[in-house]
């Protein structure tokens, strides 16, 4: 039996690795689907209406970074299907993100057991789960964190390393801020270990540095339709300085386990360096100052992202320290043990997570398109998150809270929970079980 594991073990790995992909993949679709059209999330109809906007004018209709809505666009031509090729494109994006923190993983451990652990704790992660439907760019950036940590930690001694490391945080640029900022963060802590280690200098990663920060300056003046995201770090550091909200107590509870890990291997990390041992500190110290980052308390509307990333750094070290355990069946059932509280917390997630509308109101939606104009349609709907379904379903021309300018001509409608009073000389339309439709008098 040992020599049969032994001579098949690379086989027995890809199996593991596909079975584990396959499962989660059902996992992820029955999750996002939630039949009859509708999907979890609150920024699931704003993906679908970028992804159709791409297929039927070339461009997508509100400025963000394209990479992902570029995918999910192939993967909606290929299935033929908008709402389909959103959640399976999704899925497999989700799926697609982690596979390089698995390689780091296994690589850095020398164990595809621990790799196999590794990507786990990342696909089952609450948080995670969470991010599909919602933070679908964030997600799928972080295959470019994952990327750019084989590169960084030169795994495969590739030759062109700068080069390709530049290209993968510029990819990361047209995803996500806040991968190219952990991507960013993790380069910068390695710069400053290394220099406080060795007093060098790490030239490619300070270039790379250099590179990429002129290119995003510059994509933010002359492609800012791409590169606005990058407002977003100026927003944070804005509401920084204007001292804005504490975060909340539910966050800071939430991250006391978090701070325990982040003391207890600062503690193992101090004591290698006090012994000169700074090969473990290259891999450690990077990944305490990320998850620092991630858990420290900052204003409550970016606490909640940051601590929505701290899968990261938390698979990486729970990994490493478990690769310091010798005998191997500790290390599954350590692992096991380990992985049981995210898995369950998922699967209990799961069914938790809902549309922002309910089916009476999606029905209401799909019936008011036959009651609107075909062109030069502005529609007013308060209904917070559910205007995204309103804006995807009706597909008007102009919609209220977004900065469009409101035409001079055209027809105005407005969509107002059922029975609630309308403006004066509106004309219902539509009355549904849950919203009704109405049309505004033309503006005099």
């Amino acid at each position: 039996m040992t020599r049969f594991l032994h001579e098949n073990i690379e086989k027995i790995e890809v199996a593991l690795l596909l079975s584990i992909i396959l499962i989660t993949f059902i996992f992820y679709v029955n999750t996002l689907w939630k039949g009859n059209g509708l999907i979890i999330g609150i920024d699931a109809p704003y993906y679908m209406i970028q992804v159709r906007n791409i297929l039927s004018n070339g461009s997508m209709k509100y400025p963000d970074p394209p990479l992902v809505f570029m995918i999910l666009s192939l993967m909606t031509l290929l299935i033929g299907n908008l709402e389909w090729g959103f959640v399976i494109g999704v899925s497999l994006l989700a799926l697609s993100a982690a596979i390089p923190f698995y390689i780091f993983i296994r690589k850095v451990t020398n164990s595809f057991v621990l790799g196999m652990i590794g990507v786990l704790l990342i696909y089952y992660s609450p948080d995670y789960l969470r991010m599909l439907g919602d933070f679908v760019k964030n997600q799928f950036g972080i295959i470019f964190i994952g990327i750019s940590l084989l590169l960084i930690y030169d795994v495969y001694n590739l030759k062109h390393k700068v080069l390709l490391l530049t290209i993968i945080i510029l990819l990361a640029s047209l995803t996500h801020v806040l991968d190219l900022a952990i991507i960013l963060l993790i380069i910068l802590s390695l710069l400053i270990y290394r220099y406080i280690t060795s007093r060098q200098v790490d030239r490619d990663l300070l270039i790379v540095l250099l590179i990429v920060g002129a290119l995003n300056i510059l994509g933010f003046f002359l492609l800012s339709f791409y590169f606005g995201d990058i407002q977003r770090g100026v927003g944070f550091i804005r509401d920084l300085l204007s001292g804005t909200e504490a975060p909340s107590i539910h966050v800071i509870r939430r991250a006391i386990d978090m701070w325990i890990i982040l003391v207890a291997f600062s503690i193992y990390l101090t004591v290698k360096i006090y012994r000169k041992e700074y090969r473990e500190g290259e891999l450690l110290f990077p990944f305490l100052v990320l998850l620092l980052f991630l858990i420290f308390p900052w204003p409550s509307n970016w606490s909640f992202r940051f601590m929505l990333m701290t899968y990261i750094p938390f698979s990486i070290m729970i990994c490493y320290i478990l690769s310091k355990v010798e005998h191997k069946l500790l290390v599954v059932t350590l692992g096991l043990i380990i992985l049981s509280t995210p898995i369950m917390n998922s699967i209990t997630l799961a069914g938790r997570l809902r549309p922002t509308i309910n089916q009476s109101e999606y029905n209401d939606l799909v019936a008011m398109k036959n009651y609107v104009s075909d062109d030069n349609v502005y529609l007013l709907f308060k209904g917070g998150p559910k205007r995204y379904w309103a804006e995807y379903i009706i597909d008007p021309d102009y919609m209220a809270g977004k900065k469009t300018k409101i035409p001079k001509e055209g027809d105005v409608y407005l969509i107002l929970p059922r029975d609630a009073p309308p403006p004066p000389l509106a004309k219902l339309l539509y009355n549904g079980k849950s919203l009704d439709l109405y049309k505004l008098p033309p503006k005099p």
